[in-house]
């Protein structure tokens, strides 16, 4: 699998900045893999606090150094005060 591969990579070799698209749930591991790293995670859509859970979402904000989104409207639905809030939940 892709990520297997890319975690065995960042364990033999340092890379000063990561950027991860669109897929949050890998921040975690690539974190553990490459722990000195900075992490830029890139967001196309909602994702956090949507497709991933709160508990999650709210770990990866805390480990990402930035995060990049492709609009105000993303952006604005990431920095909500409250992601359980905005699922309903």
């Amino acid at each position: 699998m892709y990520i297997k591969k890319v975690l065995q990579h960042l364990e033999n070799e340092f890379f000063d900045l990561i950027q991860v698209y669109n897929t949050p749930l890998w921040m975690i591991p690539i974190k553990k893999a490459s722990p000195k790293s900075r992490l830029t995670l890139s967001l196309h859509n909602l994702k956090l606090g949507h497709q991933v859970g709160d508990i999650e979402s709210r770990q990866f904000i805390e480990i990402v150094d930035h995060i990049v989104t492709v609009s105000k409207f993303v952006a604005e639905d990431i920095i909500s005060p409250d992601l359980h809030e905005r699922n309903g939940h």
